[in-house]
């Protein structure tokens, strides 16, 4: 039981993490500097991973679910949703660099 607590709480850790890069990625990508948009972007990508890897390894073991299992799933769901809206805005940016926004 203690391992799950663990690798829920190394998940909401990572997906905070990984939204943060995400939203760093955006961030530059308006000031016009693709080149620090890609490194946060893959850091977000990395840290995705990381969250996937971990649910996959709980995903795979005979545990009840509780409402923080819920919860992660939640989270997973919605960095998902986020790396995704994410990405259609740094070609929305890249491609009219003149919007570069607050």
């Amino acid at each position: 039981m203690n391992n799950i607590r663990e690798n829920t709480i190394s998940i909401i850790e990572l997906t905070q993490r990984s939204y943060d890069a995400y939203k760093q990625a955006l961030y530059f990508v308006k000031l016009g500097k693709p080149k620090e948009s890609q490194y946060y972007f893959q850091q977000g990508d990395e840290l995705l991973l990381q969250m996937s890897r971990i649910h996959a390894q709980m995903l795979s073991q005979d545990v009840e679910v509780n409402l923080l299992m819920v919860h992660i799933e939640d989270l997973l769901i919605s960095v998902q949703l986020y790396k995704s809206m994410i990405k259609e805005l740094l070609v929305f940016y890249t491609k009219f660099p003149t919007l570069k926004g607050n």
